[in-house]
């Protein structure tokens, strides 16, 4: 008994096509001019294929290191630099990053808040942890400048008094929208019934235990656009990546860090306070609910 073969499988084109093969892409004679492309493939892979200003010629990959876009969608064409079009990042005719918008777009006071996290001690990776969320990402996005859902959706928040709407907190906004910070200090006081007795109790006290590393405020949530949420909450140091999963769904990509010189207590502490903030924490868990696609 006989079967069809195949016309193609993934393993071939993983080696005909991304392996050490040879791939036709056009003739030299086909840019005759600097700064002459044009677009085709090798495989299923998008690629330009371009003559630069020293008159070399160069190939490559049609994506936008930023976030995927495609940068050419000319079949030919001539150009001085290629830029994407989703977020106009510049690249030169050999594929250097060469221009970034907003490079320097954060103003003095979310630089500030950015910088003394970030301050030039070297970092320490303690965790790094990714998950799917079924939610488009620009609510994702929107959910680190929202200054009202803390106090209200966070239960943990609410009872051990990390963000409450009854301290002092306040927000900036970087003047196009784009960037925002939430910055709040906490008064560590238990949210009471009519009869002040604590509503629930914590066991595992680390979970909220702070040590005083910066001043004004113990949690700053910093959102920079397009797709980073910068976490200081109260020795927990996070960076939450958004990346972009269709348009109902995104995938956070979550960094713990802290400092190589600090002590080992303290970089306990911060595992123990991953615990609020991590993809199953006990305040993000409901981030991920109530932002959902039901």
């Amino acid at each position: 008994m006989s079967t069809l073969i195949p016309l193609s499988t993934n393993e071939d084109r993983r080696s005909f096509f991304k392996g050490e093969s040879w791939n036709y892409i056009g003739l030299e004679a086909e840019l005759p001019n600097r700064g002459d492309y044009r677009q085709t493939f090798v495989g299923e892979t998008s690629v330009i294929v371009v003559r630069d200003r020293e008159d070399s010629i160069h190939v490559l990959i049609n994506r936008c290191s930023h976030c995927g876009a495609k940068v050419c969608h000319n079949a030919h064409g001539n150009t001085k630099v290629f830029v994407c079009t989703y977020h106009e990042w510049a690249f030169n005719l050999k594929g250097d990053l060469r221009g970034v918008p907003f490079k320097r777009y954060l103003d003095p006071v979310i630089l500030y808040y950015f910088d003394r996290v970030c301050s030039g001690r070297p970092l320490k990776v303690l965790d790094k942890m990714c998950h799917l969320v079924n939610s488009n990402w620009k609510l994702q996005v929107e959910n680190g400048k929202d200054p009202f859902h803390a106090a209200l959706l966070h239960s943990f928040f609410k009872n051990f008094g990390i963000w409450r709407s009854d301290q002092e907190t306040h927000v900036e906004l970087y003047q196009s929208g784009a960037h925002s910070l939430l910055v709040s200090t906490t008064s560590f006081k238990a949210q009471q019934e009519a009869d002040t007795t604590p509503k629930v109790r914590l066991k595992a006290s680390q979970l909220i235990d702070h040590q005083r590393e910066f001043e004004h405020g113990t949690g700053a949530i910093m959102t920079v656009f397009p797709n980073l949420i910068f976490l200081q909450q109260l020795n927990c140091l996070a960076m939450r990546h958004v990346i972009l999963d269709g348009s109902d769904a995104c995938i956070k990509e979550w960094i713990f860090f802290g400092y190589t010189d600090e002590p080992e207590a303290l970089t306990e502490l911060r595992l123990h306070q991953a615990n609020l903030l991590d993809p199953a924490g006990l305040v993000t868990i409901d981030d991920n609910e109530i932002l959902a696609v039901t």
